[in-house]
């Protein structure tokens, strides 16, 4: 709970800072907020190119949400 102020703000800075994205995604559902984690985690699918090395964890991570 005590990163999520901090990797908001990293993306208030750039947007695009993926890792950030996930690192936010993974924090929310930490905490249980399924909903913000699932919001962050469909966003960054959006921003990912679509061969990105990064697509399985992300959608892993989206289908363990639901």
């Amino acid at each position: 709970a005590e990163a999520i102020p901090l990797l908001e703000r990293a993306l208030s800075l750039d947007p695009d800072l993926h890792q950030a994205r996930f690192g936010l995604a993974i924090a929310y559902a930490r905490t249980g907020n399924r909903v913000a984690a699932s919001r962050e985690a469909t966003n960054l699918l959006t921003r990912l190119p679509a061969g990105a090395p990064q697509r399985p964890e992300v959608e892993r991570l989206l289908g363990a949400l639901r």
